[in-house]
């Protein structure tokens, strides 16, 4: 990470995650302690938002990072990495990942709980999945991401949703094309740390975008052992490269993506099979109610004219005889 971002390109991939936080402490060597909010946080360390602001640091300063303020017997060993006025980015001394495991399960069970309710209290499938991107764009500290579906009469694959500085919805690939499309082929996650040295990127998105794709991760959406498309995150901000445990975070929310939109999927089918039901239960009536109307009528004109034609006495002329 950088000390003080200048360039439009560093103030464009900055730490956009902020939905966590919890009050934690910076205690420097010197014993001065400084209070804060954490703005972002991760396996490898946080983005530490202080109350007092940052004069007193400077990169490369050691610190032992304090997880609850009411407690001083516990600390994690840190270094300065990034000061800027919005806060301190903290990297850790040593492997903690009990402490990042459980500050990202305790935001993977939020955004989770967030998706699920965004399904479950609406209707429109495309304003919720274009939420939910959002939502997982900035979870993973990415700059971009985009979900996509497979159609199934083309066999294409459809943008359905994306986040972030390009819009890509309607955009078509072919079936196996480019990293979301291997990943939806193979139905197995993909991280690429570098497109320029993977030769399954496709460089036609960017092309027609202008956009600069880096890295990738992506997971299959997968439902009943059939995979309906793919959730993509593009170049992970910061320093870092996607991980492992990146790969496990999208694959959970892609499992729950896709559940939501069979679900969803399920519904439109029903709704529409019932209208359809209701339109032929009208039909039907319609053409009982009529078909009574016009019987009583015809048959007395039917009945008339049977006796005209059948009476040899009749006084018809020719005309009116095959009129009848």
């Amino acid at each position: 990470m950088n000390d003080t971002p200048n360039t439009d390109e560093s103030q464009r991939r900055k730490w956009e995650r902020r939905h966590y936080q919890s009050a934690m402490a910076l205690v420097l060597a010197d014993g001065q302690r400084l209070e804060g909010l954490t703005l972002d946080a991760s396996m490898g360390g946080v983005f530490l938002g202080l109350l007092d602001g940052t004069a007193d640091l400077s990169l490369g300063m050691s610190a032992e990072l304090l997880i609850s303020p009411e407690q001083t017997d516990v600390g994690i060993p840190c270094t300065v990495v990034r000061v800027i006025a919005e806060g301190v980015g903290l990297n850790f001394s040593a492997d903690q990942a009990a402490f990042g495991a459980f500050v990202t399960h305790d935001m993977l069970l939020d955004l989770l709980s967030t998706i699920n309710n965004d399904f479950a209290i609406t209707l429109d499938l495309d304003t919720t999945l274009s939420i939910s991107v959002s939502h997982m764009k900035n979870y993973l500290q990415a700059e971009a991401a985009s979900l996509f579906l497979v159609d199934d009469i083309t066999n294409e694959i459809v943008c359905a949703a994306c986040s972030g500085p390009v819009d890509i919805i309607g955009m078509r690939l072919k079936m196996g094309e480019g990293i979301v499309g291997s990943a939806i082929q193979s139905a197995d996650p993909h991280i690429v740390h570098d497109v320029s040295d993977d030769i399954g990127f496709s460089q036609r998105v960017d092309e027609a975008t202008g956009f600069k794709t880096q890295s990738i991760l992506c997971a299959p959406l997968r439902v009943k052992n059939r995979t309906i498309g793919a959730l993509e995150v593009i170049n992970k901000r910061g320093s870092g490269l996607f991980t492992s445990h990146d790969r496990m975070v999208l694959t959970a929310l892609a499992s729950a993506t896709a559940m939501a939109i069979h679900n969803a999927r399920q519904a439109a089918d029903l709704v529409e099979k019932d209208a359809a039901e209701q339109a032929s239960r009208a039909k039907s009536e319609f053409i009982s109610s009529m078909s009574h109307e016009l019987r009583t009528p015809l048959n007395a004109i039917l009945g008339f004219a049977q006796i005209l034609q059948s009476d040899t006495t009749a006084s018809l002329r020719d005309t009116d005889r095959e009129a009848v």
